[in-house]
């Protein structure tokens, strides 16, 4: 059985999806570091400046997002 590795989501390709900016993604990424919290969307840090998001963890925030459901 073959592994397949998803494709994985840039910050700016997330926040396309979430209408927000990347600098946005930045901020809860410093913020989550400094406080030692979970940060809202978690990710892959593949490097110094190289971070990624995986789509079900993306699924998985907008999901915990709806109200009334």
């Amino acid at each position: 059985m073959a592994f397949e590795i998803p494709d994985l989501l840039t910050s700016k390709e997330v926040a396309g999806i979430l209408g927000v900016t990347a600098e946005h993604l930045a901020n809860d990424r410093y913020k989550a570091r400094q406080a030692g919290t979970k940060p809202l969307i978690p990710y892959i840090r593949l490097g110094e400046r190289l971070v990624r998001y995986h789509p079900l963890d993306i699924e998985r925030y907008l999901e915990n997002q709806r109200v009334g459901a």
